[in-house]
């Protein structure tokens, strides 16, 4: 089982601290787009609530999060095809090797 190690993340000027199993850099790294993701809830320069701007960013996260997955469900669509289509390539190449 991988130790567990804590680390300080900072998230719209405030310290977290984050209990974690994975390298600092990866943890540093979802800290700052998260903390990115709530910026982005400013809206000419104001402020949002920091209630308000936590759940935007959740919102605006989520929406990163399904387009990603439906990017990969479409991917893994596609890369079925040209499996299928690469197998049936194969069948016919051995047919018309076998011909000669």
């Amino acid at each position: 089982m991988d130790e567990q190690k804590k680390i300080t993340v900072v998230i719209n000027g405030k310290d977290y601290f984050v209990n974690h199993t994975e390298s600092d850099e990866y943890v540093l790294k979802i800290g700052q787009y998260v903390n990115k993701k709530i910026q982005e809830t400013s809206v000419g320069g104001m402020k949002l609530v920091e209630e308000k701007a936590t759940v935007m960013a959740c919102i605006n996260i989520a929406d990163d999060y399904f387009k990603t997955w439906r990017q990969l469900q479409d991917a893994n669509k596609e890369l079925e095809t040209l499996r299928k289509e690469k197998r049936e390539l194969e069948l016919k190449l051995a047919r018309n090797q076998g011909h000669y």
